[in-house]
């Protein structure tokens, strides 16, 4: 019986520290994220350098084409960003590797100085070397901004027939009550 009772506190012991490794793990990178972003708003190169690992990608599901590193940290402080907003992070460790998703609200400025506010569904996934974690992909979903610009276009397009409709039924009209003065 006592044995029964060591292994079940062994069990136990070993659950509860596996459970706490999962809470420390998803702090330690709720807070690696909101790092990355307020580097990102302070256009802090250096801080970037740091957080993100050599290997590091920026993707969109379905598109070819990739950011590399460079280039993302180029965009990164080369543009003006603010109000970074992190709204239902999910963290899920596997070991030296993480998955950190999440909603992201953020306002950009871009280069002709047009403000921009949007959402976007982001996916990263982070590796630990050296006890640090490093982000070494980002993967973004779908933005509220395309929606919007989709749903503007789409009304300007609406727009656009209907006047060509109106002017074609003008002439029309024109043409007929010439038509009936001959």
């Amino acid at each position: 019986m006592t044995k029964l009772f060591l292994a079940m506190a062994f069990c136990t012991a070993q659950v509860f520290a596996i459970a706490q490794s999962d809470v420390s793990i998803e702090r330690e990178l709720v807070v690696r994220s909101n790092e990355l972003m307020s580097a990102v708003e302070q256009q802090d190169r250096a801080a970037l350098e740091l957080l993100v690992a050599d290997e590091f990608m920026l993707e969109v599901p379905g598109d070819t084409a990739r950011t590399p590193r460079a280039e993302w940290i180029d965009n990164a402080v080369n543009l003006k960003w603010e109000g970074f907003k992190f709204h239902n992070i999910k963290v899920r460790s596997f070991g030296e590797v993480a998955v950190v998703s999440s909603l992201l609200d953020f306002k950009v400025t871009t280069g002709i100085g047009i403000p921009i506010s949007s959402d976007v569904q982001v996916t990263d996934v982070w590796v630990r070397r050296d006890g640090q974690w490093l982000i070494a992909v980002r993967q973004l979903g779908a933005d509220s901004l395309s929606g919007t610009v989709r749903m503007v276009l789409g009304f300007l397009a609406a727009l656009v027939l209907c006047f060509f409709v109106r002017l074609f039924v003008r002439l029309r009209r024109k043409a007929k009550a010439r038509k009936a003065l001959v």
